[in-house]
């Protein structure tokens, strides 16, 4: 399989674009198989400093690999429903869909359930078991989930035999979409949550920019005592009305990550943020792990467009360095994401590697230079993935993506043998 290369240079301005106001689990475009041509709105040429920045290195290897020709997903297994989280335990998986079943999964394929949370979930739209994360000694596993009567919940089990989650935290939902997603551990040992802004459609409920409610906002805890979330120590507004919260202005984070530091210059571990977006753009938001209490435009701003008011540049606001326009490769809701720093492809050490709910396609952006320098968007000439949700590192760290169709594909390298 040969391998394209689509290069432009942007002032940080990727293709990511969201769902408008249908979820998007619910779409069902079907976006035809090989690579499209990338554009680039010249309205939203930013120009950015423009130093020359040295690269970080790419991980030590012992051998020189043959050229990299292109790139394959390779199937590890098929579960039948939607997968909307992955998380290594060992050299094995746990793996979570929709309809609230968590599974054990071994990269041979074996598996075998773990919890059945389906009389607790409601699974309608974009409400289900959104997503788990695995505290770091192995002992309990957390999970986000919409309970059936519509609330969001943040619960515990214990590892490997609990049979009931413990509830840490509980919002109410005033609409079924805009959910928000993840949980993930970030490098400081904290556990963070993603929420959307409560659903409908133009922020109508109006927490994009409120202080005093959990909706449109990402949230940090210390999950340190067993059976307890609370508010971690540093949060930026530990003495408000929502001390859990770590940034707002979001519209529907569905996936967040972070990087290590290892994969860039500075060495300071990054917090990703891909949000779905309204009708025209989707993006994502690079952040240093420890910059507290991010503004990051929601609704004032969609992308890097003013969309409630005119004029949007409000100092107080972190801008998206990148976004992806509806309609770019079949872009309607991005899918993140998380920077490669695995071994068997060390041409996309550092890269944010994402995709799109309708567009399926492959692209990564290096995110090692400093923010702010103009970045060099890539697309890989790989087959199409179908509605998927998520991509994420394995147990090998390689990366892995999911979704809709219930499979789970494994990315692999394709080098030329001759060379």
């Amino acid at each position: 399989m040969g391998m394209r290369l689509l290069l432009v240079l942007v002032s940080f301005v990727i293709l990511l674009v969201a769902c408008s106001e249908s979820a998007s689990s619910t779409t069902d475009a079907q976006p035809a198989a090989g690579p499209t041509t990338t554009t680039f709105a010249t309205e939203t040429s930013t120009t950015f400093a423009d130093t020359t920045t040295t690269e970080a290195p790419p991980p030590a290897t012992t051998t020189t690999l043959p050229e990299l020709t292109g790139l394959a997903w390779e199937e590890v297994a098929s579960l039948g429903g939607f997968v909307t989280g992955i998380e290594p335990i060992g050299n094995e998986m746990l793996v979570a869909t929709k309809d609230g079943l968590v599974r054990r999964l071994g990269m041979d394929g074996s598996t075998a359930v773990l919890f059945d949370l389906t009389a607790l979930v409601r699974n309608s739209g974009e409400q289900g078991l959104l997503d788990l994360a695995l505290h770091p000694d192995g002992s309990r596993l957390f999970v986000h989930f919409t309970a059936e009567g519509g609330d969001t919940i943040l619960g515990e089990l214990a590892m490997p035999d609990g049979t009931a989650p413990v509830e840490l935290f509980r919002t109410g939902q005033p609409a079924g979409n805009h959910n928000g997603g993840s949980i993930e551990f970030g490098p400081d040992g904290m556990l963070y949550l993603a929420l959307g802004d409560g659903g409908g459609a133009n922020d109508r409920f109006g927490n994009g920019q409120s202080l005093d409610t959990p909706l449109g906002a990402i949230h940090r805890f210390d999950v340190s005592t067993e059976g307890a979330a609370v508010p971690a120590a540093g949060n930026p507004f530990i003495d408000g009305p929502v001390p859990s919260m770590w940034a707002y202005g979001v519209r529907n984070p569905w996936r967040i990550s972070f990087t290590t530091g290892e994969e860039t210059v500075s060495g300071e571990p990054q917090l990703i943020v891909a949000d779905v977006g309204q009708n025209a753009w989707e993006e994502v938001t690079v952040l240093p792990a420890s910059a507290a209490g991010q503004n990051l435009g929601w609704p004032i701003q969609e992308g890097r467009h003013c969309f409630s008011r005119t004029p949007c540049d409000d100092p107080g606001i972190q801008m998206a360095q990148l976004e992806v326009a509806h309609g770019d490769g079949g872009t309607c809701s991005i899918s993140g994401g998380e920077a490669y720093a695995g071994a068997l492809i060390p041409e996309l050490w550092g890269h944010y590697v994402f995709t799109d709910y309708c567009g399926g396609y492959l692209r990564s952006v290096d995110v090692r230079a400093p923010l702010g320098a103009p970045a060099t968007v890539v697309e890989w000439d790989v087959e199409r993935l179908s509605g998927p949700s998520l991509i994420v590192a394995g147990p090998d760290g390689e990366l892995l993506a999911s979704g809709q169709d219930g499979r789970i594909l494994r990315l692999t390298a394709i080098r030329d043998r001759q060379g």
